[in-house]
């Protein structure tokens, strides 16, 4: 399906998004930046009771610390540790137009003397009423101002908005933050983890010593931009830095990142970013989800990747529905280790993808990346590959692979639904091992070209081309000695002619159901060798050429055995004749129900004695319901070794049968025969003479060991010769025990 016109791209929750923009409401008290104070509007929502942590360091002097709680009280911390000091708000305050009351808090140093803040943070009380507030009360700040003296020496930002965990910080009302210009913290890990709320922050210009920005942001879904470029050299952790910032547009970088070693999740689902270049990012080797589910990324730039180490790409876009371009480098680091599992899954407007030179990972999947047209591959070697995938990738129209891969490589549903592809060559060189699914329904598949020569690494070809209802040649390895599964491989080709089967080998049991149903247009099918042995009842399966109307004549291969023969030729329409294996089974087919129902056509089944399963008084029971029916009208004699629980090959009363003979021949026959249902024998509508119907009543009983069959039916009804039976031609059978109905 055409990418414009694909359903999950039309889902709501697929499309870009519209960021919300936050005005500072006109009634909220002016607060103006100054130096030498930290500053908090504080409101009296929640609680009109708040708490304020403070720690700082006296270098000379007798300085302390005034805090001005703007209701015309003042509270004085000499106590250098950390210590909380609790106020409620009782009289003025700003009232504000969304019903509750504002003061502005202000902290700065009194007396001489030289201090450092080392923290300052406004939170509910540590204890009200001798109570501790219940984790999610809500903090009353709604925006600070860190001063660029008076600030600058905090040396932890750590936790200091997190509003997941202490209540005394549940910051869910916070829409600003204004951090010192220039600032010694070291982290900033979980600075405002769940702060909701908070629509802007004005990060340090300066801070060298910042390194860890883990979970910094996560979940503030109202956070605009950011600007961490006064990181500078320092950073080294940013993992899940924004990630769920859902309205975040943009985030401005240092000009190197080159010690941060992790970004993962650092913006996945982040569903407003539409662009964003990272810059060069030497040593980082972790970016699994890093910006999966941003679902308005139009474009990711990638300046540099990690020059050692194992780069893990799982996920890094996956679910970036709108992102029509990435750029990676135009060469990365020979040698290095890739992990990129479903890393552009669901990219649905992903036009093209250029690999790096150099690139050497084992896997790579573009899934449902239903805009992708082109992917280019470096020249060099990619002798790590080792699987991938394009399976949904409805717009992919042809492909050319690299050359060298690794030792064995996996295509299981490499190409499932890429249903613009028109052909595929697979390189010489490569050994694959699995071709599970690999072209399944690509429907405007013309060609596949496979290596053509031995692939015994190869295990399976469960539907490789099931449903490809365009192809029409395909070029097969000549021998998978290691695969015995092909059910439903060609099923509904409806397009295919003819195609050449490699030699399987000696397999034990082969799975090839429905391997060529609906393949309406095949006429021939050729094996070079055989398939399975008779001794390990390895062979044909059931319904493996079902409804092939066009095809009129197979031969199966000697050394093959019939593992079960279910409607392995019905809906046959044309077919003329079939050469069953001259090597005789050691196992017996489970079942031959309407293996030639539906064959108007056929005319001649060769070798009956041997490829329909053992004979002899000790073979096992066949089972043989409707085995020719529906008006298989042109087969004339049959002549069966086996012994059968049940063989049915009655024509109908508008469309009889041509069968005129009917031969039982098996050296012996016990009680334990003929246990299926009745009837157990049916030649009813056939053109079996008298002559033809005594000759069958006497192979019914004169091979018997002397036990008598009972309670069992033959039913002759409207055969030719069955009117002129006589009573002792009857009583052949029915003094054995059998019933004759017609």
């Amino acid at each position: 399906m055409p990418f414009n016109g694909l359903a999950p791209y039309t889902l709501a929750k697929n499309r870009p998004v519209t960021p919300s923009t936050w005005t500072r409401p006109g009634d909220w008290i002016t607060i103006t930046d100054d130096p030498n104070k930290v500053q908090w509007l504080v409101s009296d929502q929640g609680s009109a009771t708040v708490g304020i942590l403070t720690t700082f360091t006296r270098t000379s002097g007798s300085q302390n610390i005034l805090i001005d709680w703007g209701d015309s009280t003042t509270d004085t911390i000499s106590t250098t540790t950390s210590t909380t000091t609790n106020h409620t708000f009782t009289t003025g305050g700003t009232p504000s137009a969304e019903g509750y009351n504002t003061w502005v808090v202000t902290l700065t140093f009194t007396g001489s003397g030289v201090s450092v803040l080392t923290g300052a943070s406004v939170g509910p009380p540590s204890t009200l009423n001798g109570v501790t507030p219940l984790l999610g009360s809500l903090a009353p700040t709604l925006e600070v101002y860190f001063g660029d003296s008076i600030a600058s020496g905090i040396t932890s930002f750590a936790n200091y908005f997190n509003g997941t965990g202490n209540p005394a910080n549940n910051n869910k009302l916070l829409k600003y933050v204004k951090f010192p210009a220039t600032s010694a913290a070291t982290t900033f890990q979980n600075c405002f983890n769940g702060s909701t709320g908070l629509a802007r922050v004005v990060m340090p210009t300066s801070m060298s010593n910042a390194t860890n920005f883990n979970q910094a942001f996560i979940n503030c879904v109202n956070l605009e931009t950011l600007d961490i470029s006064g990181a500078s050299t320092s950073a080294t952790d940013l993992s899940q830095m924004c990630s769920a910032c859902t309205n975040l547009t943009s985030v401005k970088f240092p000009a190197t990142l080159n010690s941060v070693t992790t970004i993962a999740s650092a913006f996945s689902s982040c569903a407003s970013l539409t662009n964003i270049t990272l810059p060069s990012l030497n040593a980082c080797t972790a970016w699994s989800s890093a910006f999966a589910n941003c679902r308005s990324l139009l474009w990711c730039r990638i300046t540099s990747f990690a020059t050692s180490g194992t780069i893990v790409l799982t996920s890094a876009w996956s679910g970036c529905t709108s992102m029509q371009w990435c750029w990676w480098p135009a060469t990365v680091t020979p040698g290095l280790a890739w992990t990129t599992t479903t890393m552009f899954s669901t990219c649905y407007a992903l036009q093209s993808f250029t690999f790096p030179e150099n690139w050497n990972g084992t896997t790579f999947s573009f899934l449902n990346c239903y805009g992708l047209t082109n992917v280019n591959f470096p020249t060099t070697s990619m002798s790590n590959l080792s699987s991938f995938s394009f399976s949904g990738c409805s717009n992919l129209q042809e492909i050319s692979l690299p050359t060298t891969t690794a030792a064995t490589i996996s295509l299981a549903s490499a190409f499932n639904s890429c249903t613009a592809l028109s052909s595929v060559t697979i390189p010489s060189g490569w050994t694959i091992t699995d071709l599970s699914s690999t072209f399944a329904s690509c429907t405007s598949l013309g060609s596949v070209t496979l290596p053509n020569g031995a692939q015994n690494s190869i295990t399976t070809f469960s539907s490789t081309f099931s449903g490809c209802t365009n192809l029409e040649t395909v070029v097969m390895p000549t021998s998978t000695t290691s695969c015995a599964t092909w059910g439903s491989a060609f099923a509904t080709c409806s397009s295919l002619k003819s195609v050449t089967l490699p030699d399987l080998g000696a397999q034990g049991s082969i799975s090839n159901i429905s391997m060529f149903s609906g393949c309406s247009s095949l006429q021939s099918a050729t094996f070079l060798g055989a398939w399975g042995t008779v001794a390990g009842g390895g062979g044909i399966g059931n319904t493996m050429f079902g409804t092939c109307a066009s095809l009129k004549s197979v031969t199966l291969p000697s050394g093959t055995a019939i593992v079960n023969g279910s409607s392995v030729f019905n809906g046959c329409t044309a077919l003329q004749s079939v050469t069953l294996p001259t090597t005789q089974a050691t196992t017996p087919p489970t079942s031959l129900t309407s293996m030639f129902a539906a064959c108007p056509a056929l005319t001649t089944i060769n070798n009956i004695g041997t490829g329909l399963g053992p004979v002899g008084a000790t073979a096992s029971l066949v089972n043989a319901t409707t085995f020719m029916t529906g008006g298989t009208a042109q087969v004339t004699s049959l002549s069966f070794p086996q012994r059968f629980s049940k063989l049915e090959l009655q024509g109908t009363a508008t469309n009889r049968s041509n069968l005129a003979v009917v031969r039982l021949t098996q050296t012996g026959q016990a009680a334990t025969q003929w246990t299926g249902t009745s009837p157990q024998i049916s030649v009813a509508y056939t053109n079996m003479s008298t002559a033809a119907l005594v000759q069958l009543f006497t192979d019914m009983t004169s091979m018997a060991t002397g036990s008598t069959v009972t309670s069992k039916t033959i039913d002759i009804t409207s055969a030719t010769g069955a009117a002129g039976l006589t009573a002792s031609d009857r009583l052949i059978v029915t003094s054995k025990g059998w019933t004759i109905t017609g």
